[in-house]
């Protein structure tokens, strides 16, 4: 679904009203805490797609570093494209 997370509140909650039992994929407009606030319940089951910061400082971040390293270069902050060089 494409949506900002007020809008997004509003379908999630008609559509589960409705009877949709699906997972509901989101972008952008999803990342917000605003959505689960707005949408309660009807925002279980939902996928949010988000950039990966390769600065963030987590125990996860280092390990996926450290390891897409081993194979030549540092991860760029789309690891699934090419990295330059």
């Amino acid at each position: 679904m494409s949506a900002l997370a007020e809008e997004a509140a509003n379908i999630l909650t008609q559509a589960r009203d409705l009877g949709l039992d699906v997972p509901v994929i989101g972008g952008n407009g999803f990342n917000s805490p605003a959505l689960i606030e707005n949408a309660g319940e009807a925002a279980e089951d939902v996928i949010v797609g988000v950039a990966w910061n390769s600065a963030a400082d987590t125990p996860q971040t280092k390990e996926f570093i450290d390891a897409y390293t081993e194979y030549g270069s540092p991860p760029t902050s789309s690891p699934r494209r090419p990295t330059p060089g």
